[in-house]
């Protein structure tokens, strides 16, 4: 007969995952932002599935190399205050919404900037 006493930690951690699990069905999510779909699509053209910073973004899109990123960040960084700024608290905001089958995640920080990606569901 097998042995199936568990390690506490393993369980702890069984848990744990459970109860997160349980709190984002359970949890109502916000209403989603009418800025969100224009700015993933703009931004998987401009990344081609790889990540990339808000400095990035913001300097590309003073170039105007991709169609529609300039109006998307400015959409969300309006004419007030520090674009930057204004932005990284936007992405912070939004890693890991959907919008349009596409999703926002932010995989890592480097150098004390969080890199962001676009993925397809």
């Amino acid at each position: 007969m097998p042995d199936l006493t568990l390690d506490a930690d393993l369980l702890r951690q069984i848990v744990r995952e459970e109860i997160r699990a349980e709190l984002a069905r359970a949890l109502p999510r916000p209403a989603a932002d009418r800025r969100l779909a224009p700015f993933l699509a703009a931004c998987g053209a401009f990344s081609g599935g790889k990540a990339w910073t808000g400095a990035e973004l913001l300097a590309d899109a003073a170039y105007g190399r991709v169609r529609g990123l300039q109006d998307a960040l400015a959409a969300i960084t309006g004419d007030r205050g520090d674009p930057a700024k204004r932005l990284g608290r936007w992405l912070e905001r939004h890693a890991g919404c959907e919008a349009d089958g596409m999703r926002l995640v932010r995989v890592k920080q480097e150098a004390g900037a969080w890199l962001y990606a676009v993925t397809k569901d």
